[in-house]
């Protein structure tokens, strides 16, 4: 009953409604956590939401900007569907208070890590589509996503993430700005590169991209995000 009650407060503060809670139950569990009557986690369901976000963001993009090419939709897409954008969504909803986690991942800060937090915001959402229907779903999506393709209609989303973070930093006398290549994957002809962008000797957020350029680039990116500066 306690954990019923949970459920139905969080439904409530996000303006959902639905009559069976078992999905929302296992988008809202993580694997660490485990007992005899769940055996079930947010990643399957984080699978499928994301499928659904990605789908619905395409199709009001294509409507919205049908005058933009195929590249150009791609990016403003994954500005939108970033793991920073729904890390900031789930922290509005106060997700963490709501996943259930075993005490190793809890002690460790589970409920504010950004990758767990950012997929528990696409199973809520496959959650609200498996009981609500594509309908519902759609409207919930662009509803709490409106304010970044809002901004991205007024032309006030930036590309050049490296210097809008750097212009921001200098005017607040932060000039220590570094990109630290952590790693490659892949073979040479097709590498993945991964870059941290640390500031003032603090590590802030990740980029991958098939250039260094364009890592760094994205850890740009995913830091202004972090910082809601975006």
């Amino acid at each position: 009953m306690i954990r019923e009650k949970q459920l139905r407060l969080f439904l409530k503060s996000i303006d959902i409604e639905m009559k069976n809670l078992n999905i929302l139950n296992y988008s809202l569990t993580h694997s660490s956590y485990a007992n005899d009557d769940i055996n079930v986690n947010y990643e399957k369901y984080e699978f499928l939401g994301d499928a659904i976000l990605e789908f619905i963001i395409t199709e009001e993009l294509f409507k919205r900007f049908y005058d933009k090419a195929e590249g150009e939709l791609s990016k403003l897409r994954s500005i939108i569907v970033c793991e920073i954008t729904l890390y900031n969504l789930a922290k509005k909803w106060n997700l963490g208070d709501y996943i259930r986690f075993g005490k190793g991942e809890i002690l460790t800060g589970g409920k504010e890590k950004i990758s767990i937090l950012a997929d528990c915001v696409e199973a809520v959402i496959a959650a609200i589509y498996l009981e609500c229907g594509i309908e519902t779903a759609k409207k919930f999506i662009l509803s709490n996503f409106k304010p970044v393709i809002d901004d991205i209609a007024r032309n006030k989303i930036n590309f050049d993430f490296k210097t809008k973070l750097q212009e921001d930093m200098h005017a607040k006398g932060i000039t220590s700005i570094e990109y630290k290549l952590l790693h490659k994957t892949g073979p040479e002809h097709k590498a993945i590169f991964h870059t941290m962008l640390v500031i003032d000797g603090k590590e802030w957020a990740k980029g991958i991209g098939n250039s260094k350029k364009e890592s760094e680039q994205e850890a740009a990116k995913n830091t202004l995000l972090l910082m809601n500066i975006l």
